[in-house]
């Protein structure tokens, strides 16, 4: 069976909260015809998004995304992903990027 290479952004709802630290964000955002107050999500994180690389067959997509996420349940209604093109040399199914959490703190 062929291989496709694909991008996904995979939305994950933790198995537990996870608290982070808090990042400074200014107290005000400029406009032009004002100052607004920004408010800040508190409280723990409650799942991420992530970016991921992978190859595999395209019967394997969604075994591929559930196999790459070990630390919460994958949210299919949230997350998408495509068939791509990589410069690369894999003969194998692998998973060829993992970018960076974003969490979310809210539902």
């Amino acid at each position: 069976m062929a291989e496709n290479d694909y991008s996904a952004r995979v939305c994950v709802i933790l198995f537990e909260s996870i608290d982070l630290p808090e990042e400074p964000l200014p107290s005000l955002v400029v406009t032009e015809s004002a100052m607004i107050p920004i408010e800040r999500d508190s409280g723990p994180a409650v799942g991420y998004y992530r970016e991921l690389g992978f190859r595999c067959a395209a019967d394997d997509v969604l075994e591929m995304i559930d196999y790459a996420v070990g630390d919460g349940e994958v949210h299919w209604g949230r997350t998408e992903w495509h068939e791509t093109a990589i410069d690369a040399a894999l003969d194998h199914d692998a998973i060829w990027y993992r970018g960076a959490r974003e969490y979310f703190r809210r539902w």
